[in-house]
């Protein structure tokens, strides 16, 4: 799928990859290795996701030019291939098979956020009414 003349560049584990406000124009495809992608607010950091081999990130901040919207950092010694808006182009005009399977890791992506903030939803509503109750 991937050729040598493709960028590689290696993270040892605990390595920032990419900072959460950074501007950004590349995206990353994990060759090897794992990355824990994290939201940072105020007080903690709240883990998103981890990925593995195969999977991407930093698509958002190249589709969107928008600042990198969390952090990532290596797990252990990973490689990743990096993509810029050129060779991302490139490499789905020579495959578009690859678009499509972006396209499903995203929709995947939006449907476990979906049941994520669903879940968080009923346990809003289960502890508002509980806290009524108690308040009779």
């Amino acid at each position: 799928m991937w050729s040598e003349k493709d960028i590689t560049r290696e993270y040892k584990k605990g390595e920032m990859i990419i900072e959460e406000g950074a501007l950004g124009r590349e995206m990353f495809i994990i060759k090897s290795g794992s990355v824990n992608v994290i939201k940072r607010d105020d007080k903690r950091d709240i883990p998103l996701a981890t990925l593995e081999k195969g999977d991407f990130f930093g698509e958002m901040a190249l589709l969107e030019n928008v600042p990198r919207g969390a952090t990532v950092i290596a797990r252990e010694v990973t490689d990743v291939i990096v993509l810029n808006m050129g060779s991302l182009l490139i490499k789905i005009k020579q495959d578009p098979t690859f678009a499509f399977n972006m396209m499903q890791k995203m929709s995947n992506r939006i449907r476990m956020l979906n049941e994520k903030l669903l879940k968080q939803e009923d346990k809003c509503e289960s502890d508002h009414s509980e806290k009524y109750v108690i308040d009779l």
